[in-house]
């Protein structure tokens, strides 16, 4: 019986040129005029108008058939509805019948629109004609064939692969993000330092990356013109060769003896890389002995050989285990699956345990009417998925991996039972685990530790991320032959783009760097990378491209409001325009989406600026604050209208330089230089005595806070927190001052202080950094540790130690200042604060809803009390 895609088949055609749809003036070379005229896809076809409708304009419906990426099986339909009887008109036959298009006048409509979509592959794309017309001929004769012979291994690839302490990451554009252990470049970035953050592999970029495979070590990536970049250690030699000394490349090389072979796919498995051109041959490299390559060469042969056996036929996608090599091949008829290499625990799938040399027919797949259209080879074990959403497994079946309610070995594909009522549309498997994902997008998970994942189980972790997974990345991985990178990883890629991480971390594989002790988590975590996998958005760090170019010095910010200094003393705001005061919200908002030059304050050299709750302040080279905004007399000391926006010179400090200014919600402390010793002036709102002068009366002039003269307290640093204020000694000491609620004063309670008073809890340690939020205060000792004087909850209301900072095993340098009021900006989600490590590293804790902590909290969790790590170096 004939298939339908071969329909139109009409043997081999004499040229073959693309059609392009999109200009439909092209015409196509031919000896006579009349070839040319019926060569034109004009908007009547050789039809007369009105005679059927869609006749009218066959170019058009090529064109739409070409563009839609219709499946090869929609359009043998469509090619086959010549046996249909319309409502609509007369028997339809449009489909079925000649075009009159070049290259092949023969040729149906859907032949055609197969033949330019096989055209919009580069692999395809760049082959000689002659080549075209042999694949063509090699999968059944039909350019449909051609189509769907490529579409199984676009299906069938991976963008995101999790190897032994190593990941690779291609992005929709393709570029490669490497991360992970790198101690033999096997992350190709040119140098063996591990990296706890995806990085971009910049020598790469201008060449489009389609696939990845890793291994121990060891990378290798395929282009879109069919060459192979490999780098890391020399795996290409093979694993009995770990005693000669290793050959690192750090950075991406093309492997020169793959020159003459266009390649689609790379596979590398324990002990042997193998590769698939695009005319369906696989070649091996290494390991070659007889029974497990299926040809004969010393296992120190690291050239590239054609896997003999398979000659005629057209292999569309292969998959390596440890010791093992899987290979889908392409029938017109439906696909099938052959194996070759290591028999043990009948992971070959032949019902023995026997060794095969030469790539063997999987028989089991006929007899149980399953049609497989994709495979996965885990380390022992292996997966397939069929057409109607049935899933086999076959080969060791070590902590229930297999899915059949035991740890058994299967040696022949064998039905998981327990799928049985959900449709599977992917799979992926590992050393000791198969995923498989359901039709609705939720995954199951087919092997974990223990009896009770011994059948199939949904993975609760991900659906509680209430996201639909598309794909989960193919592991190869082996924690017996790895041990020193850690256990296994895995990645799901979630259909927004995104994409999560769980399993072993200690190389930094999954992308954030893991606290000091932890090895693996199961939580998924989101992994930063800067272009999202599915064209979705991306929800990570990004650079403020616009200011590229300009060296920024300090930064500050406010509700839904940002300023930036530069080195050259200019002044870029944006976000809501709170030049005009929290007096205006009433007031239509102006809104700034890229940062913008202050142009009133061009005038003034600024090298500091600061935002409180209800205005905005700077600070001149020349010491003179300057400040906008909220322009009443007992606040800003001057009167101006509130909705003056013209930065004001601060009166009362013409003869004192100031040098750091600091802003709390209502009030601005500054501190002020002396050649016998720093002060600090205060002014604006004084409730609950914030501004430090025994009273809560407001200050419409700045005034100098005398109290500290009184302790014999020389400040060298301050800090204004949202309604209270700390401030720092030469001598180590630290006074706190303003509201004490939930006590982040450190004075063991509650109570509101108007003058500075020193934290009696921090006099057996020096301290040397200070910095305040909304009700807590951070004072950072010499040593590096950490105390934090305000959380909720009595027990904070004297200086503690931040033990989960003292966990991280690294010394703490800086604590960010917090402008924040969950008060004022709950929508915002709680505030949220910043640990600067010595070593450059930067950690994050506290509410972040909205993405403020540089990672994707899951699904309902509003906070973390775990310092995590924020992938940007500060060094």
């Amino acid at each position: 019986m004939q298939c339908p895609m071969d329909t139109a088949a009409s043997g081999t055609s004499p040229m073959t040129q693309f059609h392009s749809n999109a200009d439909e003036s092209i015409s196509h070379p031919s000896p006579l005029p009349t070839l040319i005229e019926r060569s034109q896809r004009h908007c009547y076809g050789d039809g007369i108008p009105g005679e059927f409708p869609l006749a009218v304009s066959p170019s058009i419906v090529l064109h739409v058939l070409s563009a839609c990426d219709l499946d090869p099986k929609d359009l043998a339909n469509l090619e086959a509805s010549h046996t249909t009887t319309f409502s609509a008109f007369a028997t339809c036959t449009f489909f079925s019948k000649p075009a009159n298009f070049a290259p092949n006048f023969a040729l149906s409509l859907p032949e055609l629109a197969a033949f330019d979509m096989c055209q919009k592959r580069t692999m395809f794309k760049l082959m000689k004609q002659e080549d075209q017309e042999c694949l063509k001929q090699r999968c059944g004769g039909s350019w449909k064939h051609v189509l769907k012979y490529i579409l199984v291994r676009e299906k069938n690839g991976s963008r995101v692969i999790a190897g032994p302490g190593h990941s690779i990451v291609i992005t929709s554009n393709g570029d490669v993000y490497s991360f992970g252990a790198n101690c033999s470049g096997q992350l190709g970035l040119g140098d063996s330092e591990d990296r706890f953050r995806p990085c971009i592999i910049r020598s790469l970029q201008g060449i489009r990356i389609t696939q990845a495979a890793v291994g121990s070590r060891w990378t290798m990536l395929v282009s879109d013109t069919g060459s192979v970049y490999a780098f890391g250690k020399d795996n290409f030699r093979g694993a009995e060769l770990v005693d000669d000394a290793p050959i690192h490349t750090t950075t991406p090389k093309v492997v020169e003896s793959l020159k003459g072979v266009f390649v689609v796919q790379a596979a590398i498995g324990g002990y042997f890389s193998a590769v698939l051109s695009r005319e369906g041959r696989v070649y091996t490299f290494s390991w070659g002995k007889a029974e497990r390559l299926g040809h004969s060469s010393d296992p120190s042969d690291v050239k590239p050989r054609l896997l003999s056996g398979l000659e005629d036929v057209p292999v569309a996608y292969i998959s390596a285990g440890n010791c093992y090599l899987l290979m889908l091949a392409y029938q017109p008829n439906g696909m099938s699956v052959y194996s070759v290499g290591c028999g043990l625990g009948g992971k070959l799938g032949h019902g023995c345990k026997t060794n095969k040399g030469m790539p063997k027919l999987i028989e089991q797949f006929q007899s149980l009417s399953f049609k497989p259209v994709s495979i996965a080879a885990g380390t022992w074990h292996a997966a397939a998925l069929g057409s109607d959403g049935r899933v086999c497994t076959w080969g060791w079946g070590h902590t229930g991996c297999l899915g059949h309610g035991d740890e058994e070995y299967k040696a022949v594909p064998t039905v998981v039972e327990g799928l049985r009522n959900m449709k599977a549309v992917h799979l992926s498997t590992g050393e000791y685990t198969t995923f498989v994902v359901a039709e609705n997008g939720d995954e199951d998970d087919e092997a974990e530790e223990g009896p009770d994942f011994s059948t199939p189980s949904i993975v609760s972790s991900l659906k509680a991320l209430n996201k639909k997974v598309v794909q989960i990345s193919p592991t190869n991985a082996s924690y017996w032959l790895n041990s020193e990178m850690g256990h296994p990883h895995t990645f799901a890629v979630m259909d927004s783009g995104d994409l999560c991480a769980f399993g072993g971390g200690i190389r930094g594989q999954l992308g954030v760097k893991l606290l000091e002790g932890v090895e693996k988590v199961s939580i998924p975590m989101h992994v930063p990378i800067g272009q999202a996998l599915c064209r979705g958005r991306s929800s990570v760090r990004l650079h403020v491209r616009s200011l590229q170019g300009i060296r920024i010095t300090q930064a500050a910010v406010g509700s839904r409001w940002t300023m930036l200094v530069s080195d050259t003393g200019s002044v870029y705001a944006f976000g809501k325009d709170n030049f005009r005061g929290a007096e205006l919200v009433d007031d239509a908002p102006i809104h700034t989406t890229t940062p913008k030059v202050v142009e009133s304050l061009k005038g003034v050299f600024v090298v500091q600026a600061a935002i409180g709750g209800y205005f905005s302040a700077v600070l001149s080279r020349e010491g003179r604050v300057y400040t906008f905004s909220w322009g009443k007399a007992e606040r800003l000391g001057h009167s101006s209208d509130p909705s003056d926006v013209k930065p004001r010179l601060l009166s009362g400090l013409e003869d004192v330089p100031v040098a750091y200014i600091s802003a709390g919600n209502c009030y601005l402390l500054m501190l002020a230089y002396q050649p016998n010793g720093m002060s600090v002036y205060s002014v604006g709102c004084g409730l609950g005595g914030k501004l430090g002068h025994g009273c809560k009366t407001n200050k419409g002039m700045p005034k100098l806070i005398e109290q500290f003269q009184s302790l014999s307290f020389k400040p060298v640093s301050i800090a204004a927190g949202t309604w209270h204020a700390a401030a720092l000694g030469s001598d180590g000491r630290v006074c706190t001052w303003g509201w004490g609620h939930t006590g982040c004063l450190g004075h063991g309670d509650e109570e509101y202080k108007a003058v500075p008073t020193v934290v009696e809890g921090l006099r057996n340690m020096k301290a040397v950094h200070l910095s305040t939020g909304e009700y807590t205060t951070f004072v950072v000792a010499e040593n590096g540790d950490e105390d934090d004087e305000a959380e909720e909850g009595p027990d904070f209301s004297t200086p503690s130690i931040v033990s989960s900072l003292k966990a991280l095993n690294k010394k703490v340098v800086q604590i960010s200042p917090t402008n924040a009021s969950y008060w004022l900006n709950s929508e915002m989600g709680h505030p949220h604060t910043f640990a600067v490590m010595d070593s450059g590293d930067l950690c994050a804790f506290g509410g972040g809803i909205r993405g403020q902590l540089g990672v994707k909290l899951l699904e309902g969790v509003e906070k973390v009390s775990i310092p995590m790590h924020v992938p940007i170096g500060l060094n």
